[in-house]
């Protein structure tokens, strides 16, 4: 399944259907059976004589689901399956995702977003066509040997200039009106508020955070 959605504007869902599995092979009765099984897993049934056309973008990421698993293959690659749907789509699509896992399917994931690769089995990070780093999502997470702190103030920008700007600051990032900071391993708290403390008057809220699976992508790719 590519990101772009490649099936045919011009045919229904069915038809489409029709079409690659036939593409595939898929004789006539068994390719019959096949489409309302596959109607059942994507719940797209009620669209199926549906101009593709006139579909939402997250009908269409369903039925290009469809077309990539109408032939029933062991192992499935999906470029980007949730890219352009809103959120609620994105979390019924790993659902889908989930129950063709259940039943013994191999599937090979590309995603940008990170919050998504937490529901891998497996993850690897891969920059410059170079992979980096391969192991489970809580393995990942455990091996990050770096300080992450979640830092409140009312001038949050400034305070985001004087970190961006630190030698002990790995990552510093906006995340709303707070500060997510990645520090070198040896960087407490205490590090954090002297640091500041000298160069701002109110309290300064500071938090120690577990890592993400994103703080761990970003450390690893800045040591390339």
């Amino acid at each position: 399944m590519s990101q772009k959605f490649s099936l045919y504007e011009d045919l229904t869902i069915e038809e489409n259907l029709k079409f690659f599995g036939s593409v595939y092979n898929v004789e006539d009765k068994r390719l019959q059976r096949r489409i309302e099984e596959v109607f059942d897993i994507v719940e797209i049934e009620e669209k199926k004589d549906t101009v593709v056309k006139n579909l939402p973008q997250g009908i269409k990421q369903r039925l290009a689901l469809s077309g990539a698993i109408i032939h029933d293959p062991e192992i499935l690659f999906l470029d980007e399956p949730t890219s352009g749907v809103d959120p609620l789509m994105r979390r019924r699509f790993w659902d889908l995702i989930y129950d063709l896992a259940s039943i013994g399917k191999t599937i090979f994931i590309t995603t940008h977003y990170m919050d998504e690769a937490e529901y891998a089995r497996r993850v690897a990070f891969i920059s410059s066509g170079r992979l980096i780093a391969l192991d489970t999502p809580q393995n990942l997470k455990k091996s990050f040997d770096h300080a992450v702190y979640m830092v409140s103030h009312s001038e949050y920008l400034k305070l985001f200039h004087y970190l961006s700007e630190w030698e002990k600051a790995i990552e510093v990032a906006l995340f709303g009106n707070k500060i997510h900071l990645i520090t070198l391993p040896s960087v407490e708290i205490g590090d954090v508020k002297a640091f500041l403390s000298s160069r701002v008057r109110e309290e300064i809220k500071i938090e120690k955070i577990l890592p993400s699976l994103e703080d761990v992508f970003v450390v690893k790719v800045k040591k390339v």
